[in-house]
């Protein structure tokens, strides 16, 4: 009896749990630059050392700090988050991360998804 109520609990809390995520569509709205021009990035990584961290996130702020770059690339915000940060459980199922993903976004969607910071770099030297 006392397993059953318990199978019947974690049923619950699993149902509950799953019902409780916010639509990519939502998501997306708070993911958006709020000003016509502007950009914004979310940065999702997986599996990194603290010096592997580092590395990348030093990389990504050349990348978007260089001084030819900010004249065309106006970036709103930067959000660096780890896939395992449960707060941010929803943006991983909502976009189906897995790996380290660089999300860019206009005002109006999303504008590059990629893994790859050379990405990243050749859209930002594409918009001029």
């Amino acid at each position: 009896m006392y397993i059953e109520k318990k199978s019947i609990v974690m049923v619950l809390c699993t149902f509950l749990l799953l019902g409780c995520s916010i639509p990519k569509d939502e998501l997306i709205k708070d993911m958006l630059a709020e000003s016509e021009g502007h950009y914004t990035i979310y940065v999702f990584f997986e599996g990194m050392s603290q010096l592997e961290f580092e590395e990348f996130e030093m990389e990504l702020l050349e990348i978007v700090n260089s001084d030819s770059r900010l004249e065309h690339f106006p970036l709103e915000r930067m959000q660096i988050y780890s896939l395992s940060d449960v707060s941010k459980s929803d943006y991983v199922k909502a976009f189906s991360l897995q790996d380290t993903t660089i999300l860019v976004f206009d005002t109006e969607k999303l504008v590059l998804e990629t893994s790859e910071s050379q990405q990243l770099k050749e859209f930002i030297e594409n918009l001029h």
